[in-house]
């Protein structure tokens, strides 16, 4: 009897704990991309479900002299746990969606049948019950490390709590769960295990959420003063912070791009349709070049883009891929159809910095241009050699 109070005691507190958490959970503001949006949502799911099992767990010891509500109270309790852990990788899915699968829901369904059918097969023999389920959740948590591992995305400093975090839940549920399985009867170890999910998971969990999404809003803080607000792309601001650093040498080479006779459409077409011209190339700059590569509006019609670890002739298959496809754009006008090109100017960055760099690539642009532009001018002449900086 001692123990049975104990063991409600226990999942009385994390039901209160976990909601308290879930609750917390809910005043985070929500984030801008729909990626993080997603994410936020199941996490947020995950610690909801987390404070039902314990409700659930509550139940069971309740009703250890009613078989039907004690069958329906481990089931649902089970079935909680494994739902939070899937919530888990489909926040996880969510936010790196870009890079990874997502998660479908015939596939939660699955989990769920899967765990109704071994909670309702195991449902008299304690021990084994608390071997076999645990591990559908260490299978759960292992997928989610798998996708984060595996994705692209240019992690900050909340993505790397969180995946810590992930792994502290991944040795939680195999020390207490798998380690201490042969300890897990009615008494202190059991106590001792419940104790370790409530103080862990659910808190663990809980701060790696906010300092995902407080990273999140520093990082769109700082990203917000470095926007052009026009195009979409970084503004110069950027651009100065990178002619600061040393670590700029660690981009390979630059390309100036400049849209050809962009006075000219505004003033046959007016600002407006000026300002369309900008975003189309501005968006074909950056839909061309991968995620670590920057481009920069340097004003009016000009754009600088910094690819990393390039070498020249590689940049100028890049220029040249551009402005072959610039000069398939078009925009349909109320009496006609608009089309543009651009011309552009490619060298290395060397010793010297990025800056020098692109004050060669500005003469390299300007020779495009005089030669007719919509054509693509390289320092091809350079030694091709990656920066000493670049290890």
């Amino acid at each position: 009897m001692q123990d049975a109070t104990l063991l409600l005691m226990l999942n009385t507190i994390g039901a209160a704990c976990t909601a308290l958490l879930a609750f917390s959970l809910f005043q985070i503001p929500q984030p801008g991309s729909s990626g993080a949006k997603g994410a936020l949502r199941y996490l947020r799911f995950a610690v909801v479900t987390w404070a039902f099992a314990f409700s659930a767990g509550s139940i069971q010891v309740l009703t250890q002299e009613l078989p039907e509500l004690r069958l329906l109270s481990v089931l649902l309790a089970n079935l909680g746990y494994a739902s939070s852990y899937f919530f888990i990788c489909v926040a996880i899915s969510r936010r790196y969606s870009s890079y990874v699968l997502r998660i479908r829901s015939w596939q939660f369904i699955l989990l769920l049948t899967v765990t109704a059918v071994t909670a309702l097969l195991l449902i008299d023999q304690f021990m084994l019950r608390n071997l076999v389920m645990p591990q559908l959740h260490t299978l759960l948590l292992v997928t989610a490390l798998l996708m984060m591992n595996r994705s692209q995305k240019s992690f900050h400093q909340g993505d790397r709590y969180l995946k810590i975090c992930l792994y502290v839940l991944l040795a939680n549920s195999l020390i207490t769960n798998t380690a201490l399985v042969n300890l897990t009867i009615p008494g202190i170890t059991t106590s001792l295990r419940v104790l370790l999910f409530i103080l862990l998971n659910g808190i663990v969990l809980t701060t790696a959420v906010y300092a995902l999404f407080l990273n999140d809003i520093i990082e769109q803080t700082k990203n917000d003063g470095q926007i052009d607000p026009l195009s979409g792309a970084y503004n110069r601001r950027l651009f100065s912070e990178l002619t600061a650093k040393p670590e700029a040498l660690n981009f390979g080479c630059v390309v100036m791009c400049d849209i050809d006779n962009f006075k000219r459409i505004n003033d046959l077409y007016g600002h407006g349709i000026g300002d369309q011209v900008i975003r189309k190339f501005c968006h074909l700059l950056q839909s061309a070049l991968r995620p670590d590569d920057l481009v920069i509006r340097l004003g009016g019609e000009e754009f600088l883009l910094v690819l990393r670890q390039t070498d020249l002739i590689q940049a100028n298959m890049v220029a040249n891929r551009i402005c072959h496809q610039t000069s398939k754009q078009v925009i349909e006008l109320s009496t006609e159809s608009l089309c543009f090109t651009a011309s552009f100017g490619v060298t290395q960055i060397d010793d010297e910095g990025l800056e020098k760099a692109v004050q060669r690539a500005d003469v390299l642009l300007y020779q495009a241009k005089n030669k007719g532009k919509n054509q693509v001018m390289a320092d091809l002449s350079a030694p091709i050699t990656f920066s000493s900086h670049f290890a």
